[in-house]
Formats: C-alpha cells, structure tokens, sequence
C-alpha cells in the first residue's frame, strides 16, 4: 500500500534519529506544525518539503510520489527548481547545530541567534511602547491612536539605547545589534571564566535549566511563581510563556535552557569579582551605605479601604477605617507590641517563619527571618513598595506613624524599624545592591573586552532569522 506524505515525512525522521523539536528548530517552525504535517492536518509549503528530504537524505520523488493530494505541489516544486533565482532563497538545510556565529572561538547556533533576536525584538518593543504611552500622557490631545497597532519600524534609539525623536539608528538595526551584542557578551564572559578556570558547577547547571524550565512554560521565574500563586493568582493571567515567543521563531526549549546557562555563566562570573571574597569584592561598608540610602523596613499593619467587593468605602467608613488605625497606633505608643495588635487585627500567626528545628538552637545560632508584619520599603530605583518609601525613610527608629497608602487604597500603621539590626537584609538584598552599584562597570568590562574578539557571521545560517521575520504571540 502507498503511504502518504504524512507516514513517509514521519518515517523518514525517525530514521534519522530526529524529534519532532528538533525537526521543527531546523525548519523554523512549531513542533506542532510538524505533528499536524505528520498527521496530514495540514500539508507542508514548497520549501518546507525541500528542506526536509535534504535534511532527511531522501529524494523529493520519494516523498511526493503517488500522493495524490500533493501532484499540483510536486509540479510547482519542479518549475520552481528550475528558475535559478530560488536557488539562493532556498538555501541548503540548516543542520541541528548549524553555525550562525563564531565569536572569539565560541559557537552560536542559528537557534541561539534566534533567541537572542527574539528577545531583543521583544524589548526593543516594550520599549517603544513605553515611549508612546508617555507621548501620549504628555499630549495635550487624548485623542491618539493607541488602538491601532503600532508600526515598531518607524522608531528610532539613540546612542544609548533609548526611543528617541533625534534617534539615528532604526528599530530593526538597532534589535540586530542588540542580538549581536549579547552574543559577544556571551562570549567574552566564557572566555573570561575559561582564562581563570572557572566553570559552572553541576548544581548551577540544574538550576539555570529549572528557572529556564520556569520561564518557557510560565513565563516568570520560580520566585515570582510562588510569589503570584501564594497570593492565590494565576501567574497565567500576567505572564507570557516564552515557548509562545520562541517556539514560533524556531527556538526549542533546549536552545533556552543553554541561554539560560550563558545568563548564568555572567551572573557567576560577576560574583567571581564583585561579591564575598572576589577580587574586586565591595566593601560591607559600601553595601552597607547603599542598602540604609535606598531601603527602609517598618512594622507595618494594612486596614483597606475597599469593601468585599473592591468597591470605595463610603467617607464615613473610611473615617472610621482612620480611626481604627489612630487606636492602633495610640495603643502602640503606649507600650503595647505590634505582634499583638497585628495578631488581632488579621487573626493570624505573625510570628516568623523559623522552622521547629530552629527552637531548639540557642538565640546566637537561630537564622533570624523577619515576622510577617514586617514590611520592605525601598526607593523608586529599587521598585520595592516606592510609594511609602519616603515617609518611612524620614521616620525615626522606633517611631509610630498613621499613613495613607492611595494607590493601594489603605491606611497603614507603621512602626520604623533599623534595617541594619539584623544581618538578613544585607544578605537578603546583597545580590541587587552588587547589581545596582556594579552592572555598568562590568557591561563596560565586558564590552571592551568583547571588541577585541575576531566576530565571524555565516551568512548562510543567519538569513533564515531576520528582524523582519520574527513571530510574536497574537495580544
């Protein structure tokens, strides 16, 4: 019996020893895509069935022959072998580990370029977006088109990387470059570590390709996972898988999970000089200053001014909203403890997370974590809990305050705490500092040590991914 083209494609895969991943990875398509070819759901295009028999060593004969659904496809495939101005379109197949860049000895693939592309597009977007909600809050005229959709080629970035109206470099020049950019940053970072011998421990490993894991079907980290889903929402609701921007531009979850490894390949080798013991290791004291410039951490007990329904209280309720929390905060200044009052206000337990097996350990030896009525405060650069950053900041420790959270639609009692009492939050926060005070000069580092490494493109494994081709998920 004659097979179709789904049985024969399928066969002819698996004999060479192929996932439907990695087929769809080499083609630039979706795995579904490939499952529903396979499947005759659907039927391949032109150059599709091309490149699959010559990544499958078998004929276009063998493939289309007897397939009655397919003999206008076999006849348009042999008028267009014919015109020689194909030819360069088509292009030879792109082999599982074809090779896009070679950078300083270091091998990228044509599906690391077209993670890193994706990604750039993606920000340089988000970008954009950014830069034409401000225009128009700025606008005088409320009358803008931000329902149509926004034709991303006709921006700009200047010299630094912002959107910008006096902007020399055009969008799809500009997410290349980016692309580019973070290759040889790649780049410059493993030939660092392997200039010291430094590698990733296997752990590391298996924790970059978790978070990578997190990222392609959640689209947010594990932190952020639990965070959403502690609070009892659906992280789906607020983020975007990555599979649903990478999958379509021919990026498998395995590509990922090796971005991730580079991402993390950086981060270790930032620690290698900045953190504990590094040989360019910040000072406690530097750490110190930055954390009590930028972080404050108060006592703090939250009264809504919303009802069951997330409605605005009548002023009378919020009135006696304020009162209640002026009875707190009278009862706190006369001696009375905050675990107390929080206690009774959220009928909870506020003590702090220590574990049973922490009891038993004398106060010297017991890991200190913050009760559950203690807040994390910080500035506008550090994007923690801005709002009330200033008005816990100019308190004094110890101090009791009755404060208006607008845009969280409360009354919050404060008692101001000091932040440096307990080493827990230096650690805590140690990572983001280094980033904070150390990110530019080590990107400098990076860039300089990056141009002096020799950047060879092939052409042939980069023209398939182009600015203009990427695919993003349908709003």
């Amino acid at each position: 019996m004659e097979h179709d083209i789904g049985c024969k494609i399928k066969a002819a895969r698996i004999e060479k020893k192929l996932t439907q991943e990695q087929v769809a990875e080499l083609l630039g398509v979706s795995r579904q895509t490939i499952s529903n070819w396979e499947n005759e759901k659907s039927y391949p295009d032109i150059i599709s069935v091309i490149k699959m028999s010559e990544c499958y060593d078998v004929s276009l004969d063998y493939l289309l022959k007897g397939e009655q659904k397919m003999k206008k496809l076999l006849r348009v495939i042999a008028v267009a072998l014919s015109v020689a101005v194909l030819v360069p379109v088509l292009g030879a197949c792109h082999k599982k580990n074809e090779i896009a860049y070679t950078i300083g000895g270091h091998k990228f693939t044509s599906a690391m370029y077209s993670c890193v592309l994706t990604l750039a597009a993606s920000g340089a977007r988000s970008d954009i977006d950014t830069f034409v909600q401000s225009q128009n809050s700025d606008s005088s005229s409320s009358s803008s088109s931000s329902s149509k959709e926004t034709d991303y080629t006709k921006y700009k970035f200047d010299a630094e990387g912002k959107v910008s109206s006096e902007g020399t470099v055009s969008y799809n020049d500009y997410v290349k470059q980016q692309a580019v950019s973070t290759l040889k940053q790649f780049a410059a970072v493993l030939s660092l570590c392997e200039s010291e011998g430094l590698t990733l421990s296997e752990d590391e490993i298996k924790e970059a390709k978790a978070q990578a894991s997190y990222y392609w079907n959640v689209g947010c980290d594990y932190s952020t996972y639990v965070y959403y889903s502690n609070y009892g929402m659906n992280p789906a609701q607020y983020f975007t898988p990555y599979a649903d921007r990478l999958e379509q531009n021919g990026v498998s979850e395995s590509t990922y999970e090796q971005y991730m490894i580079y991402q993390y390949q950086y981060g270790f080798y930032f620690d290698h000089l900045y953190n504990e013991g590094g040989t360019k290791e910040v000072s406690k004291e530097t750490l110190t200053e930055y954390l009590t410039a930028h972080y404050a951490i108060a006592n703090s007990l939250s009264l809504t001014t919303k009802d069951s329904e997330n409605k605005d209280l009548s002023e009378e309720d919020k009135a006696a909203v304020k009162a209640n929390a002026d009875a707190y905060a009278a009862r706190l200044e006369s001696g009375e403890s905050f675990d107390t009052i929080y206690k009774e206000e959220t009928k909870s337990d506020s003590s702090s997370g220590s574990s049973s097996g922490e009891e038993t350990k004398s106060d010297e030896e017991k890991e200190y974590t913050p009760e559950s009525f203690v807040k994390l405060y910080g500035d506008s650069e550090t994007s923690s809990n801005s709002d009330l950053f200033k008005t816990v900041s100019e308190m004094k420790t110890g101090e009791i305050k009755v404060a208006e959270d607008a845009s969280n639609s409360a009354y919050v009692v404060l008692q101001k705490r000091d932040i440096t009492e307990k080493d827990y939050w230096l650690k805590n926060l140690r990572s983001s500092i280094l980033q904070a005070l150390k990110s530019d000069e080590f990107d400098d580092m990076l860039k300089e040590y990056a141009e002096k490494l020799e950047v060879v493109e092939d052409s042939h494994a980069t023209r398939p991914f182009t600015v203009k081709k990427v695919k993003f998920p349908k709003a």
